[in-house]
């Protein structure tokens, strides 16, 4: 499964890696998650294969690569759905 079959704006989460449908904090393996961050859905539908997609949106968003900026980058006040459903179609993930 790609992260943009996954993600949607009701099931997309700031502030967290998951949440089960009952808002409490997971996650992104835990068989309960039912909403994901940005790096909760890579952990979701890449598993061991989690660091090729990665450095794709780091490349593509001209991010320092350190762990916590694609969680940062998600978080960002600023930060809306939009943004990520552009990022994850723009690189087919």
């Amino acid at each position: 499964m790609k992260i943009k079959e996954l993600l949607t704006e009701s099931n997309w989460i700031q502030g967290a890696e998951a949440e089960t449908s009952k808002g409490l904090k997971c996650y992104a393996n835990n068989p309960d998650a039912t909403c994901f961050c940005l790096y909760g859905a890579i952990i979701k539908c890449y598993g061991d294969n989690k660091l090729d997609v990665y450095e794709k949106i780091i490349e593509e968003l001209y991010l320092p690569n350190y762990y916590g900026n694609v969680i940062h980058w998600n978080d960002a006040p600023e930060r809306n759905f939009n943004d990520i459903k552009n990022l994850i179609e723009k690189l087919d993930i």
